[in-house]
């Protein structure tokens, strides 16, 4: 009788756990596909890597940057062999000719995070943002940012015509 007692609280305790587990995957699965959701809604790409500097998770965005077969930007991937990838493609005008020295320096400066850095790809200007995380990865965001290099190269323009006209005015100007 005592044994059937401790039996059928046993079974409820069980039971009881089980609806708690049940709660917090719910609960897991809602918090992870907001953060997903989140991720997502960006209009600029997003990579975390973990602390071996493997791909954890991405957005579109950051797939569409590097236009590789989906197989590659899927978790567990090393950055290493996405990088190769995207050089090997011939999308990063500054790694011709120069792949293997081109992909150690971005390497390095991955695995160290400081900051911002610009990067012309497939023509296209973006500026990145490599962020160490708590557990020794890699958080990388970049933005596109051509409407700012027009904007600096016509300031560039139109500072050197200044420059000129200045130069060829006959009279001293202060």
């Amino acid at each position: 009788l005592t044994a059937n007692t401790d039996l059928a609280g046993a079974q409820a305790s069980l039971e009881t756990n089980n609806r708690m587990l049940r709660a917090t995957q719910a609960e897991l699965k809602r918090a992870r596909q907001q953060l997903v959701d989140g991720i997502e809604a960006s209009s600029d790409g997003f990579a975390l890597y973990d602390a071996q500097d493997r791909l954890v998770v991405c957005n579109s965005r950051y797939r569409e940057l590097f236009g590789l077969h989906p197989d590659l930007l899927r978790s567990g991937t090393p950055f290493a062999d996405i990088l190769r990838a995207h050089v090997t493609a011939g999308r990063v005008p500054a790694a011709i000719g120069r792949e293997d020295e081109w992909i150690a320096a971005r390497l390095a400066q991955h695995r160290d995070p400081r900051g911002l850095f610009e990067r012309n790809i497939d023509g296209h200007w973006f500026r990145f943002s490599d962020r160490p995380t708590s557990e020794g990865g890699t958080v990388t965001i970049f933005t596109q940012i051509d409407e700012l290099k027009q904007r600096e190269q016509r300031l560039r323009d139109n500072q050197a015509i200044f420059q000129s006209v200045l130069d060829h005015i006959p009279v001293t100007v202060s």
